[in-house]
């Protein structure tokens, strides 16, 4: 095994999906709860609880491993869909969780999908670009874990109507000059032919405005939206509505910066892009 060989998981490039189970406790995947976007954070554990026994005549304890269990903490934005407005509010009873990364350059990919997950707490915060973030704690029973090459196996039913978003981020400085800070955090790739109907972009403003632009499969599109500057570190925003954008299946979306401020420290900040998507019948 060599360091050539190995594939660094970014977690917050993850897609992550939440379902309802069935009676046979597997996920119901034309119906989730919330599916396909990026965390602001993710935290996953997994615990042995044990407990330690003394047998008679022994003169140290013993430890017993009752099993295990796993813990999810999450950290997403608050979203409500245009097409049919609804809230998302956590309910008592089981779930199914999944966890998918694919690295872009090898193809190799991973897949955590939990079993038996419940709520713990949910709650809901302001702070900055991530105001209405929903953190979200839960446990899982079980724990099913699959990787591969190419594309992924038994990958997620889609909605196939109605407008969804997909989010974008960038915390630190987006800063057009630099390979790696230029792009917000997250890309997204649909199995069919999808309209990008709107985009709306918020950040902290850097010293002059920042392009941000549309890169499908590793190419930059001609669909920008553009964050306004300000000298004075405020939130700023702006939306875009560029209708006539079609996306091909399995195409990979991603947003980068191709412009703007060129040091880093007049660069905008705490950028988060939401990017709606609806269905196109062909």
């Amino acid at each position: 095994m060599s360091v050539a060989d190995m594939n660094a998981v970014v977690a917050y490039e993850a897609t992550i999906s939440l379902y309802p189970v069935g009676p046979d406790r597997q996920p119901i995947r034309s119906f989730p709860l919330w599916m396909g976007g990026t965390a602001a954070s993710v935290k996953m554990s997994k615990r042995f609880p044990s407990r330690s026994v003394r047998p008679t005549g022994d003169s140290t304890d013993r430890t017993i491993q009752l099993g295990t269990d796993h813990n999810i903490e999450l950290q997403r934005c608050w979203l409500v869909r245009t097409s049919t407005p609804a809230d998302f509010d956590p309910k008592l009873g089981e779930h199914c969780l999944e966890i998918v990364w694919q690295d872009q350059f090898s193809g190799v990919w991973t897949r955590r999908l939990y079993y038996g997950v419940t709520w713990i707490e949910a709650g809901w915060a302001s702070s900055g670009l991530f105001q209405f973030a929903l953190s979200q704690s839960m446990r899982a029973r079980s724990l099913v874990i699959t990787s591969g090459h190419g594309a992924v196996d038994s990958a997620p039913d889609w909605p196939t109507s109605g407008e969804f978003p997909f989010a974008f981020t960038q915390a630190g400085a987006l800063w057009a000059s630099d390979s790696t800070a230029k792009y917000l955090q997250g890309r997204i790739s649909i199995p069919f032919t999808t309209r990008l109907s709107r985009v709306v972009v918020e950040g902290v403003a850097g010293r002059s405005a920042t392009t941000i632009e549309l890169v499908l499969n590793g190419n930059a599109q001609s669909t920008t939206i553009v964050l306004p500057g300000n000298s004075s570190n405020i939130y700023v925003n702006a939306a875009a509505s560029p209708s006539s954008v079609i996306i091909s299946p399995n195409t990979e979306m991603r947003w980068r910066a191709s412009s703007g401020p060129s040091v880093q420290g007049d660069c905008a900040t705490r950028v988060g892009l939401a990017a709606y998507l609806v269905p196109v019948d062909v």
